[in-house]
């Protein structure tokens, strides 16, 4: 078996100043206010009837398919009817109809026919849906929600939008400086500072339509979506929360003994005090030219490990490459540690 070797190009741009599961995983209810603000509609009332939301007899798989891409079928296969006897938010008449999962790992609600609940409904699609990982609610259940929301009629008008932002090492001034968050709605944009901890807060907003954005320097990096857009109703909040980490990027390229590219090979980045069989940071693929990209690589110490592939398939070509580490080693003692800090470029 031939060895391989990786030729790296190391591009370091930190600096100082400048979240397959079976079971349903919930991140958190949040607040009343934050539930009330994104909510589509908010009411009390009693399951009266209950439906199978299923496929018509006789429909093609593609007009499935196009009815679960409009409608949302695919994951909310039941429908419940209620008798709405207090509303909130969002609801007109007497009756209203919501959808919901099967239960367990799609988080679908368990309502039960006769009795009265809370629920906070959202707009999907074509539906108004709810979960498990809302505050949705049986009414008995409700006390704490029902005598906030009875207030809403008297609160001063306006919406909140309220946040935090956290980084590994950066803190305090550091990370606020190199933070902007601008807030733009239908006729109004704001511009805020973090404070020392790591939040913001803009109150006395107009209801309706936002965009979020986080606005960071290019050797900074949000883990997900860093600009979020909501509607958000009167006398409700909006909560979001950002993760950051430093922006590095490790480019390389693999070769063969004879300096042949090796493409769709598996190229893992590894912290210097773990094995791959431990803990891949991560993984990529070469590609045609043998090259691969590492980005949003936090400050630390790493080694490159080379077709340490933890489930091997049998047909990869690559597989006539023994696992090796950067610079073409087979003991990961005698890699090349790679040491990301800030400042470096």
């Amino acid at each position: 078996m031939r060895l391989v070797i990786v030729l790296l190009g190391v591009v370091f741009t930190f600096s100082l100043s400048t979240n397959t599961v079976n079971a349903c995983s919930c991140a958190g209810t949040g607040s009343v206010c934050q539930s009330f603000g994104t909510a589509t509609a908010v009411f009390v009332g009693t399951v009266v009837s209950a439906r199978e939301n299923r496929f018509p007899a006789g429909m093609t798989l593609e007009e499935r398919r196009k009815q679960a891409d409009r409608t949302g079928d695919d994951w909310a296969p039941r429908a419940f009817k209620f008798s709405v006897e207090q509303t909130f938010l969002g609801v007109g008449g007497t009756d209203i109809e919501v959808f919901t999962g099967s239960g367990g790992g799609d988080c679908g609600f368990e309502f039960k026919v006769g009795q009265r609940y809370l629920v906070y409904a959202y707009q999907y699609k074509e539906r108004l849906i709810t979960t498990i990982c809302t505050r949705t609610k049986p009414f008995v259940k409700a006390d704490e929600d029902l005598a906030l929301l009875g207030n809403l009629p008297s609160a001063a008008p306006g919406v909140t939008i309220l946040g935090e932002v956290t980084h590994p090492d950066l803190k305090g001034e550091a990370l606020s400086s190199n933070v902007l968050i601008t807030i733009e709605g239908d006729s109004e944009r704001k511009e805020i500072r973090l404070d020392a901890e790591g939040h913001f807060r803009a109150s006395g907003l107009r209801p309706g339509k936002y965009k979020v954005a986080l606005v960071v320097p290019e050797t900074l990096v949000a883990s997900y979506q860093p600009e979020r857009e909501f509607k958000v109703a009167d006398h409700g909040c909006a909560a979001i929360q950002w993760d950051l980490t430093d922006n590095g990027r490790i480019t390389g390229q693999v070769v063969n003994a004879e300096g042949e590219p090796v493409a769709h090979i598996v190229v893992g980045l590894v912290r210097s005090d773990r094995t791959p069989k431990d803990d891949y940071m991560k993984v990529e693929r070469t590609d045609e030219q043998g090259r691969f990209t590492f980005s949003a690589v936090p400050r630390g110490r790493y080694v490159i490990a080379i077709n340490h592939d933890r489930y091997p398939d049998p047909t990869d070509p690559t597989n006539a490459y023994p696992p090796s580490f950067h610079p073409g080693v087979m003991d990961q003692a005698q890699a090349q540690v790679i040491t990301v800090g800030a400042g470096e470029g």
